[in-house]
């Protein structure tokens, strides 16, 4: 293969299908594609154990109010008294272990996890100190002491440092030395960073604005002018800011990049006000709880409410997203119960493959219809593309062999166009025995690959003769023409 190759329009005369690949479970998969030696049955859509966005377990015993979720999956909670909770997400949230505050705090306060240091921090909302827990030990690191009472916080992970709302100050703690080092001079209650301009926004409680504060400065630099906003979500896909408005019935889009609102979304009626949100950075979507146990999934691609349900009697006070289980965790304390929802769903078989054609009929027709397939194009995220793609061919004594004209591919720089590759063939027929081997789809990823091919004629065989049996060569022209592969 050469650049030029990917240099060309694909010829109008030829037909096309696509299928879509999609593992369904977190954990790459290894799969042959259209080999007739393996075919059984592949499902064309999902079967699902747990729909997306439905309860997939609760658990707990403790008034959990406060959550947070590490790196390796380990979810810590409060238990609104002098404990931390640990529950292992990938073994069925069990409890695997009680954290003792040795009474330093009174009152558990919000959770924050810094995967820097690989610690939470829990303020305490009796009185002005923060415990650090070290999750590498599941153990009682030790005790800051700040200038005011903490009430909510967030982590900017661009400069290794901790801010925390109070009701006189934004309060600053580096947490390379776990100390403050600064304070801010606006009375405030939630908080959200925004990574893209290293920028925080905080609803000021004196002035029902969103004030902004320059991280490299650690100043004030500019307010947003809105109604009672309390909530704040950012979604770094898009850079844009989602605030529970006017009490909490709306939700005001912000636009971080000249700071200007750009819509207003009105919740339904009958759900409650609006309390926590989560971000999901797989499906680019926030999930936001109420006052009544309703949660609504706004899309960050399209900035709609997209789907609402409802999970329990119960304000929702806090929740966490977890990239390792493709689930969002919510504490609703007035059942004593966390709930873990599924944004993807779960299903009962790790792949399925779907398309406008049946995958499975179509692979059956291969047997008496080859086609010869001119160009694939692979379309999936960056990570995918890097994975090899091989083709082999079963021979006569039913072994399975590499084709020697036909090499491994990967996506080249040059193949790189986004999100595509565009790989080209030369004389491939696909007849159910020449086929794509073991290759590797990424866990939770959606593949999709397009054929682009021509359709032998049953009744014309030379055509099939001289695809299958081309025209014999001198040996040197063989390889003159190999060489150029």
């Amino acid at each position: 293969m050469e650049e030029e190759d990917f240099v060309f329009s694909i010829d109008e005369n030829l037909s096309s299908v696509q299928f879509n690949v999609v593992n369904t479970t977190s954990s790459a998969i290894t799969l042959d594609l259209f080999n007739l030696a393996t075919l059984s049955n592949v499902p064309t859509s999902p079967i699902y154990i747990y729909p997306p966005n439905s309860v997939q377990s609760t658990f707990g015993s403790a008034n959990t109010q406060f959550s947070a979720i590490a790196s390796n999956g380990f979810l810590y909670t409060d238990d609104a008294s002098t404990n931390i909770l640990v529950y292992d997400t990938n073994n069925n949230n069990v409890l695997i272990t009680t954290i003792s505050l040795f009474g330093l705090i009174v009152g558990t306060g919000y959770i924050t996890y810094n995967p820097i240091n690989n610690r939470i921090y829990v303020s305490d909302i009796a009185s002005p100190k923060i415990i650090i827990i070290d999750c590498s030990l599941n153990t009682y690191y030790s005790t800051i002491s700040i200038s005011a009472t903490a009430i909510t916080s967030t982590f900017n992970f661009i400069n290794n440092l901790l801010y925390l709302t109070s009701a006189s100050s934004i309060i600053v703690v580096d947490t390379l030395i776990d100390s403050e080092i600064a304070t801010i001079p606006i009375a405030s209650d939630y908080i959200a960073y925004n990574s893209t301009n290293n920028l925080i926004y905080t609803s000021d409680l004196s002035s029902n604005n969103i004030s902004i504060i320059d991280c490299n400065t650690n100043t004030f630099v500019g307010i947003i002018a809105l109604n009672n906003p309390i909530f704040l979500q950012y979604c770094p896909s898009n850079n844009f800011l989602y605030i529970a408005n006017n009490g909490g019935i709306e939700i005001a889009i912000i636009n971080c990049s000249n700071n200007l609102l750009v819509n207003t979304l009105t919740i339904p009626l009958g759900i409650g006000t609006l309390t926590y949100s989560v971000y999901d950075n797989v499906e680019n979507n926030i999930y936001w709880g109420t006052t009544l146990g309703y949660n609504l999934v706004i899309s960050c691609t399209n900035n709609l409410i997209t789907y609402n349900f409802f999970l329990g009697a119960s304000v929702i006070t806090t929740g966490v997203y977890n990239a390792l289980q493709n689930s969002v965790y919510f504490s609703l304390p007035f059942l004593n119960l966390i709930y873990q929802v599924t944004t993807i769903g779960v299903t009962t078989t790790p792949y399925y493959i779907s398309s406008s054609s049946n995958y499975n009929l179509f692979l059956q027709s291969l047997e008496y219809e080859p086609i010869k397939v001119d160009y694939i194009r692979v379309i999936a995220n960056q990570t995918q593309l890097a994975n090899n793609l091989a083709i082999y061919k079963i021979d006569s004594s039913g072994k399975s062999n590499q084709v020697p004209n036909f090499p491994i591919l990967g996506v080249n720089a040059w193949q790189d166009q986004g999100n595509i590759s565009l790989i080209k063939f030369k004389d491939l027929i696909f007849d159910g025995r020449t086929y794509i081997s073991q290759y590797v789809i990424n866990a939770n990823q959606t593949l999709i690959l397009e054929l682009f091919y021509s359709q032998f004629d049953l009744r014309n065989f030379k055509n099939i003769l001289d695809a299958i049996m081309p025209i014999k060569v001198p040996l040197k022209a063989f390889f003159d023409d190999y060489t150029e592969l």
